[in-house]
């Protein structure tokens, strides 16, 4: 099929009751659990794909600094590309809002999605094991199996760098890593050379909050594509409660 004459719109308040509805079709409820976080998508900004037959998709969004999240995605008519204009749509948005990264999560059974949003530009970000489980102490209705008979176990952060070609983008890769302190304390920091940087820890030269800690120890590393990307994801590990911390490590 033919990909439609599409446009794409906010939605507005004369929407609100047909998207809470679909919202409940397509996830159970207007609540999606998402990296420990509940969020009601039918509150959230959202775009529309619509022709003169009638509405074609939806996607609801939230910011969060420099970075767009995409909260859900649904697509009314298959195979027509409303999927992608949505897409093209939210990251326009978000460039306009000063964002220079769009994320969204999705589960380890949802191949489709890993296959559509990889082909889009996105690239796997990090896993997060065992997030469906903290999941369902928000949203106790996610099932424990997911598509093709798949265990329902994990969360998979994908993310599109809306800057790419940058300067930026084009400095070597950067790792946000977390050490375990002699006094059993956690320090979060970033590098683009992560041997160096933890024996520069060792050697009371990584930081004023490690030179009265050491001996550190690696216990947590996720790369990132470049260093602000590594920046924002360091600054919201720091935010984190120690427990949230170690759940990312164990």
């Amino acid at each position: 099929m033919n990909e439609p004459e599409m446009s794409i719109r906010p939605a507005g308040p004369d929407d609100a009751d047909w998207i809470r509805r679909r919202l409940v079709e397509r996830w159970g409820q207007v609540e999606v659990a998402a990296q420990g976080r509940l969020f009601r998508a039918d509150l959230l900004p959202a775009l529309v794909a619509f022709d003169e037959s009638g509405i074609l998709g939806l996607v609801s969004y939230r910011f969060d600094g420099a970075r767009c999240e995409v909260i859900t995605l649904d697509s009314y008519r298959e195979r027509c590309g409303v999927g992608s204009r949505l897409l093209e749509a939210v990251g326009t948005t978000a460039l306009e809002m000063g964002c220079s990264t769009v994320g969204v999560v999705t589960t380890n059974d949802n191949l489709r999605a890993l296959r559509f949003y990889q082909r889009r530009g996105f690239r796997l970000l990090t896993v997060h094991p065992r997030a469906l489980a903290r999941a369902r102490r928000l949203k106790p209705g996610i099932p424990t199996e997911g598509a093709e008979g798949i265990p329902l176990r994990d969360e998979l952060e994908l993310e599109w760098d809306l800057t790419a070609g940058s300067e930026d983008s084009k400095q070597p890769g950067w790792v946000v890593y977390m050490l375990k302190c002699a006094d059993d304390s956690l320090y979060t920091g970033i590098t683009n050379n992560l041997g160096r940087r933890v024996a520069q820890h060792n050697q009371g030269k990584g930081s004023r909050y490690t030179r009265a800690r050491t001996p550190v120890t690696l216990v947590y590393a996720e790369t990132a594509e470049h260093r602000s990307q590594a920046t924002r994801r360091e600054a919201r590990i720091k935010r984190l409660t120690r427990a949230q911390k170690l759940q990312l490590i164990f």
